[in-house]
């Protein structure tokens, strides 16, 4: 754990932090790999940048920019200037071979941007329909090339607007996916079953659409209970046991009209058939295939009563999460990031248990379910409600228990802990007020601090224990072994802790822990592994390194 920049804006995806600085003498975005442990950030001149990127901003000095996307070393920003005429870009450049595209767009309303090595892909919520409603609109780069494509893709029938929670893009094994979990445009309140909608294209070969059949996207009935949509959440998420993407939908519900609320957590394959993943490769036939003409994604199919047959779910892929019948559950606005892990079972939450306003006391809560040992899991019995199978929950796995971290002020041998340099982690009083954090199934980045134009504080929070920044002091100095300690154990240079701890009058030692390299060789060794620097950009040691907290928990 560690705070590892303060930034204006920030985004966080694939293990690496992109953020900016907005200074007076100058502004800067710099991108620090956190998965990697990294010594060194990569830091782009922002002005030098447009200036090569986009020759229609050379000479603007009042403009936004900011990141929006990050993957396989290329990052995607949006750049708009405030001239007489308002216009914006998508600014696209590789961090390696350093590289640039820019693109001007039409609309920036709810922009998301999806990429591989080989095929990028942006929408918007733009495109105004016969009936009022907005539908999303995507556009295609081909990286390899480095052309736009002409051809926009119209998504006709996906209802849906919010990223996150009732829409879902994403790319996997040279697939473009996109998943809604509504079906129309206009809540008619009919009691209709409800079911996912859903399709996919091969990357560089949008025509080739494939939208599965109704009935094998299933998602509830609405006779199961009422819905708070405020907490539903959704994504794609690849199931590292099949290697597919799968759908993981988080709903909070009153099962048939029970008093208490409770989360619950819904996996669901896709029902696609199986590829070998060469959807987008280069073929001789594949610029034949390019149309000059938009597409449009529509099934222009009614909606059909589905047999009993189909509604039911597996134990596995559902897990029931909190429930308020049991425990007090937090509010929304105090529920700062709510995750879910298929892999792992588990679900986390980072909430504000501040009681006093104006003031900040970050925590992060999580459950786990684990299965029960063969031999006590009985015999499989009759399903008494195939579409919840709680009996068979029951029987497959052990009820799991939420807990809490940091342990509560008051815990034995914890206060001084709680006070010191967690809390200063955690809560910097420098920077009270949040942001929403983000975090992926590795690690999490917790912000701090009121924004409206000011810095905020950035604090990463691993559960990886190969993902160990060089420089962090031993936390087992701090609360190792449930005492109460004075202080933490700072990394020598020779590799090995070694601090006598004033508090106790005893020394403590640990083996193992990263070094950090002298500034000028960090630099030079990630330089060559890169391609010659270009004006805009620099390497330079990261600046987590500056910051005075800082405590590493792999021991």
């Amino acid at each position: 754990m560690a705070t590892v920049a303060e930034a204006h804006s920030y985004i966080y995806c694939n293990g690496t932090l992109v953020y900016t600085q907005n200074k007076p003498d100058k502004r800067t975005l710099r991108i620090l790999d956190l998965h990697g442990s990294a010594e060194t950030e990569t830091v782009v001149d922002i002005r030098a940048l447009l200036d090569e990127a986009v020759p229609e901003s050379r000479g603007t000095r009042k403009y936004k920019f900011y990141p929006i996307h990050y993957a396989n070393d290329i990052v995607t920003c949006r750049y708009t200037h405030d001239k007489s005429v308002p216009a914006s870009w998508l600014v696209v450049f590789h961090v390696r071979e350093y590289w640039t595209l820019h693109h001007e767009l039409e609309s920036i309303y709810k922009l998301f941007v999806r990429n591989n090595e080989r095929h990028l892909i942006f929408g918007t919520h733009s495109h105004r329909g016969d009936d009022g409603h907005r539908r999303w609109v995507l556009s295609s780069c081909n990286l390899q090339t480095q052309t736009w494509d002409t051809p926009k893709i119209f998504l006709m029938d996906m209802a849906g607007s919010d990223l996150g929670s009732t829409i879902s893009f994403d790319i996997f094994n040279n697939y473009f996916y996109g998943l809604s979990n509504l079906e129309t445009f206009d809540d008619d309140g009919a009691d209709y079953s409800s079911y996912y909608y859903c399709f996919r294209f091969p990357l560089g070969h949008p025509a080739r659409v494939e939208i599965p059949d109704r009935p094998s996207l299933w998602r509830r009935e609405n006779a199961e209970g009422s819905l708070d949509d405020r907490w539903t959440s959704l994504c794609l998420e690849m199931d590292d046991r099949t290697g597919r993407p799968k759908i993981v939908e988080s709903r909070k519900e009153w099962r048939y009209g029970k008093r208490g609320a409770q989360r619950t957590y819904y996996a669901q394959e896709l029902p696609f058939p199986v590829d070998d993943g060469a959807g987008c490769e280069p073929s001789s036939s594949s610029q034949s295939e390019q149309s000059e003409t938009d597409i449009t994604i529509t099934t222009g199919e009614a909606r059909k009563p589905v047999e009993l047959g189909f509604l039911s779910r597996r134990a596995h892929n559902v897990h029931p999460g909190d429930n308020s019948s049991v425990m007090l559950l937090h509010t929304l606005s105090k529920t700062l990031i709510r995750s879910y892990n298929y892999s792992c079972s588990t679900f986390l939450d980072v909430v504000d248990e501040a009681d006093d306003p104006g003031t900040q006391r970050l925590r992060i809560r999580a459950g786990r379910r684990r299965p029960k040992p063969l031999d006590q899991q009985g015999g499989a019995g009759a399903v008494a409600d195939a579409k919840y199978p709680e009996e068979d929950i029951e029987r497959l796995y052990r009820g799991g228990s939420v807990a809490s971290w940091p342990p509560e002020p008051d815990a034995p041998g914890r206060t001084e802990a709680w006070r010191g340099p967690l809390s200063r982690l955690l809560n910097p009083s420098s920077h009270l007020g949040y942001a929403p954090g983000l975090g992926d199934n590795k690690s999490l980045i917790l912000a701090s601090g009121p924004g409206n134009g000011a810095f905020r504080r950035l604090t990463f929070v691993g559960f990886d224990s190969c993902v160990r920044l060089p420089g962090l002091a031993s936390a087992r100095g701090v609360v190792g072994e449930g005492k109460e300690t004075q202080g933490a154990i700072p990394v020598q240079p020779d590799g090995h802790g070694a601090q006598t701890n004033t508090g106790k009058g005893r020394e403590r030692a640990t083996q193992g822990y990263p070094t950090r390299l002298p500034a000028s060789d960090a630099c030079d060794r990630a330089i060559k592994r890169g391609k010659p620097l270009r004006s805009w950009v620099s390497i330079e040691p990261g600046l987590y390194q500056t910051f005075p907290d800082g405590l590493d928990f792999s021991f």
